[in-house]
């Protein structure tokens, strides 16, 4: 008889699922899909949720989210490139030295 296959989550769709549970992030590692031009370490805000969209290269959904940069302007960003963080200290501390936040 043969097994009953378990349902599986992939690991685009949990990554989404971490995304929308936290605010802050560090973009952890470069990523030529959506976000050109932010350097790995760059902390950033949320600012929507992640949405999905059907990938051309696998069979399943790739997820993005909206982001928040320090230097003021918002970017597309793929939820697997993004790294929760616990707090803002870091990212407020990247948005002093744009001279974002007084």
């Amino acid at each position: 008889m043969p097994r009953a296959s378990k349902p599986r989550i992939d690991k685009h769709t949990a990554q989404a699922a971490v995304v929308c549970r936290h605010t802050y992030f560090t973009i952890a590692e470069f990523s030529s899909n959506e976000n050109p031009g932010l350097l790995v370490g760059t902390e950033v805000q949320k600012v929507s949720d992640p949405e999905p969209r059907e990938s051309k290269y696998w069979n399943g959904l790739y997820w993005t989210a909206i982001v928040l940069c320090p230097n003021g302007e918002t970017r597309k960003v793929s939820c697997d490139v993004l790294k929760p963080r616990t707090t803002a200290t870091y990212f407020k501390r990247q948005q002093r030295m744009f001279g974002q936040v007084a």
